[in-house]
């Protein structure tokens, strides 16, 4: 019981309560086992616990206090399951269901989550957008610097954003971002040019998994319509050769 004792007073000072409160649960069953009383052996490191723990509380109210919603919701959850059993784990799970049912801080909150997205979107293509090429060297040089991935991703962000939180600034500003990119004929012709590179290897991949899955029905189907949609792609080879060999045993 010591060793566990010892190892959740050094994770409290460490600040990490998620090991403290499992390490203090052990020391609790070791001390049971050994016919010892727990909450007399393990008083100090409880208290110690149970101090930082409210700590952590005042530091989610104090980010609750300042607007910070988010940060001190995700914070108060954390205390209540990390800490269940515990005073403190009862408070801040009443501080998570007052602040839910408050219209004001669910708008709040609604409109943070929408700026956590939209966010690091916007950082991405910043440098896109602050120039307008004139010449293809320029556009092929601005191209280059996000992955055609990359740009599939913005858009398909900025589209969640707009139909998801378009009652909120970030989501309008979310789809004032999608109607600029639209307008970017190089922006678009990257992202359907990679969708449409990738759409082949999706569908090869799902007939594999039918086929590995022993679902050999549906993956001759899906191996079929392969080779039919995409007779050229670098799998479609593969395929044919699958395809057969399926259908060889289907018969």
């Amino acid at each position: 019981m010591g060793n566990y004792a010892t190892m959740a007073s050094a994770a409290i000072a460490q600040g990490d309560l998620e090991t403290a409160k499992r390490r203090v649960n052990l020391a609790r069953s070791f001390a049971r086992a050994a016919g010892e009383s727990p909450e007399t052996a393990l008083a100090n490191v409880a208290a110690s616990l149970d101090a930082a723990a409210r700590n952590a509380l005042r530091d989610a109210d104090a980010d609750f206090a300042a607007g910070r919603y988010l940060e001190a919701i995700k914070q108060y959850q954390r205390i209540a399951v990390t800490m269940s059993g515990l005073g403190v784990a009862d408070e801040a799970h009443e501080r998570v269901r007052a602040a839910q049912n408050d219209p004001a801080v669910k708008a709040a909150m609604r409109e943070a989550q929408a700026e956590s997205i939209r966010a690091p979107v916007a950082q991405t293509i910043e440098a896109y957008l602050a120039k307008a090429p004139q010449n293809q060297a320029e556009q092929a040089a601005l191209a280059d610097k996000m992955p055609a991935s990359t740009k599939v991703e913005v858009l398909r962000k900025l589209g969640h954003l707009g139909q998801q939180f378009g009652d909120t600034k970030a989501g309008r500003e979310a789809q004032v971002l999608l109607t600029e990119l639209k307008e970017n004929e190089q922006f678009l012709d990257d992202a359907r040019q990679w969708n449409s590179d990738r759409e082949p290897r999706k569908f090869y991949q799902l007939a594999l998994n039918y086929e590995r899955a022993a679902l050999f029905y549906e993956a001759a189907v899906h191996y079929r319509y392969f080779v039919t949609a995409y007779p050229d792609s670098e799998q479609a080879p593969w395929a044919r050769h699958r395809l057969a060999a399926l259908e060889h045993y289907l018969k």
